[in-house]
C-alpha cells in the first residue's frame, strides 16, 4: 500500500506535491493544536467549577444553622448561581437543603461512609458533587453541587467550531498554497516554453530570467550562461569544420589533379614520379592537417592526452634549435639559444616537442632574421620564449592570435594552416600553464609558453646525464 503511494505521489506534480505536503504538515498542526485547545479548555471549566464548589462549601459550612426540632421547621439553604447543597447525617438522611431537595439525599450512607474526613468530588448525570464533612458539628456531611449543562454546552460549540472550522481552514489554507506554489513556480514554466522554442540556429536566444533575487532568478542566469557557452561552443566547432573543409579542399584538389596527371598514357615515366611526389606531399599535408584538428578538437572538450614523463627539457630544446638551424641556414637564418645546463622536470616529451617545432616553425615561416630560444625556470614552472626580427604581430591580429586558423596578413601567413599556436596553447593548458604572444620593443615577435611540470627535480650535472637517452628522443 505504502509503495503504491509512493509511486502515484512521484508520478503528481510539483505543485501538487508541495500542496499535499503543506496540507499534511498544517492537519497534523492544526489537529494537534484543536486538541491542546479542547482539552485546556475543558480543564479551565474543570478547575472554574471545583472552585466554586469549594468556595460554597465554605460559605455553607461557615453559617450558624438554627436549632430546629425538624426539618420542615428550618429555612432551605440559600442558593447562588444555580448551586445547591445538602446536610446529611452519617447514614444519609437530608438534615437541611436547598429548595427542592430535602426529600432527595444526594449521597447515599455508603459514599458518606467512603470519605474518611476528606472531601470528595465526582460527576453524578449532569451534576458535580463536593462532599465534606462540617467541622462544628458531629455526623454531618455537607454536599454542594452545580449543573454541567452550561459547561458541557461550551465544550460542544467549541468542539463544533473545531471540528467544521479546522477542516475549512485547511481546505482554505491548501488552496492558497497551491496558489502560491502555482505563481512561484510561473517562471520556471515561462522558461521552459522559451527553451522548448529556442532552435540550434538561434545563438543569442536566452532564456526570461525573473525579477526577484532568489535561487530561481539564479538559476536562470545559470542556464543563460551555459546557453551562451554552449553557442560559443557550436560556433567554434562550425568554425572549425568550416575551415577545416576549406584548408582540405585545396590539397584534395591538387590531389586529385596529379593523380589525373599520373594516369595520362602519354606521360614520361619522370612525370608520372614527379606527379605522385607531388601527390604524396599532399597526403603529407592533409595527415598533419588532420593530427592538428585531432590535438584541437581534444583540447576543446578537455581530454588532451598528456603523459609526463622525467625528461632534461633544455636537452630537448637544443636538439631541436639544432635540427631547425640547418632548416633557417639555407635562408640566410641563425638559431641562438639562451639556457641553463640542464632541466630535469616531469612534462610530456612529445607534447613538449611538438609545441616546439610549432614555435620555430612559426618563427622560420613568419619572421626574418636571427631566431632566439630562451628556456626559463620561475616559481616551479618552466617557460619558453622564442623570439625573431621580422615585422612582428598586427596589433589587431594578437588578441586572435592562438584561435583555431586565424592568420594575420599574406605576407605572414604563406601556406599556414592557422592552428599552430592553437596546438601550442593547447599543449601549455594541458600542463596546466598558459601562452602568450606580442612584440618587442625593438621589432619583431614574441612568443612565450608556460609549462607546470608535475615534478620538478633540482638542476644537476647527474640528473643531466642520467636524462640523455630520454632527452635524445627530440633528436629525431
Amino acid at each position: 500500500m505504502i509503495a503504491r503511494f509512493e509511486a502515484w505521489f512521484a508520478r503528481r506534480s510539483i505543485r501538487l506535491k508541495l500542496t499535499l505536503a503543506f496540507a499534511g504538515v498544517s492537519a497534523v498542526l492544526l489537529g494537534g493544536l484543536a486538541l491542546a485547545l479542547y482539552f485546556s479548555f475543558e480543564v479551565g471549566l474543570d478547575d472554574g467549577i471545583n472552585r466554586s464548589l469549594d468556595a460554597r462549601a465554605a460559605e455553607l459550612g461557615a453559617l450558624e444553622r438554627p436549632a430546629k426540632p425538624t426539618l420542615a421547621a428550618r429555612p432551605p439553604l440559600a442558593e447562588s448561581s444555580g448551586a445547591f447543597a445538602e446536610i446529611l447525617s452519617l447514614h444519609g438522611k437530608v438534615l437541611d437543603a436547598t429548595a427542592g431537595l430535602r426529600h432527595t439525599p444526594l449521597l447515599d450512607a455508603r459514599a458518606i461512609t467512603a470519605l474518611h474526613g476528606s472531601t470528595l468530588i465526582s460527576d453524578r448525570g449532569n451534576s458535580r458533587l463536593l462532599a465534606r464533612p462540617l467541622r462544628d458539628a458531629r455526623g454531618e456531611v455537607l454536599v454542594v453541587g452545580v449543573s454541567l449543562a452550561q459547561r458541557d454546552h461550551a465544550l460542544n460549540v467549541l468542539g463544533d467550531l473545531l471540528f467544521f472550522g479546522g477542516p475549512l481552514m485547511l481546505l482554505l489554507s491548501s488552496g492558497a498554497a497551491y496558489l502560491v506554489a502555482a505563481n512561484a513556480l510561473a517562471p520556471v514554466e515561462r522558461m521552459r516554453r522559451r527553451a522548448a522554442e529556442i532552435s540550434g540556429g538561434e545563438r543569442d536566444a536566452r532564456l526570461p530570467v525573473p525579477a526577484s533575487s532568489d535561487v530561481l532568478t539564479r538559476l536562470g542566469e545559470t542556464l543563460n550562461a551555459m546557453l551562451g557557452r554552449v553557442s560559443d561552443a557550436v560556433s567554434r566547432e562550425r568554425a572549425l569544420v568550416s575551415h577545416a573543409s576549406h584548408e582540405l579542399r585545396t590539397p584534395l584538389t591538387v590531389l586529385k589533379l596529379e593523380l589525373e596527371l599520373a594516369l595520362d598514357p602519354e606521360r614520361s615515366r619522370e612525370e608520372m614520379a614527379d606527379a605522385l611526389r607531388s601527390a604524396v606531399e599532399e597526403v603529407d599535408r592533409m595527415t598533419r592537417l588532420a593530427s592538428d584538428l585531432l590535438v584541437i578538437a581534444r583540447a576543446g572538450e578537455g581530454q588532451l592526452p598528456v603523459r609526463p614523463q622525467v625528461v632534461d627539457v633544455a636537452v630537448m630544446l637544443r636538439a631541436s634549435a639544432e635540427r631547425f638551424d640547418r632548416i633557417a641556414r639555407t635562408e640566410g637564418r641563425t638559431i641562438r639559444t639562451d639556457m641553463t645546463d640542464s632541466l630535469v622536470v616531469a612534462l610530456d616529451p612529445d607534447r613538449l616537442e611538438q609545441a616546439l617545432d610549432n614555435l620555430l616553425t612559426n618563427a622560420l615561416r613568419h619572421g626574418s632574421g636571427t631566431i632566439e630560444l630562451e628556456l626559463r625556470e620561475r616559481d616551479g614552472a618552466v617557460e619558453l620564449h622564442v623570439f625573431d626580427e621580422g615585422p612582428g604581430f598586427p596589433e589587431e591580429f594578437l588578441p586572435h592570435a592562438f584561435e583555431p586558423f586565424t592568420r594575420a596578413e599574406a605576407s605572414r601567413t604563406g601556406e599556414a594552416t592557422g592552428l599552430g599556436l592553437s596546438i601550442v596553447r593547447a599543449i601549455a593548458e594541458a600542463h596546466g600553464g598558459s601562452a602568450g604572444a606580442g612584440n618587442r620593443a625593438g621589432g619583431g615577435g614574441h612568443v612565450w609558453v608556460l609549462l607546470r611540470p608535475a615534478e620538478l627535480t633540482p638542476d644537476t650535472r647527474a640528473h643531466r646525464s642520467a636524462m640523455a637517452p630520454a632527452g635524445s628522443r627530440s633528436s629525431r
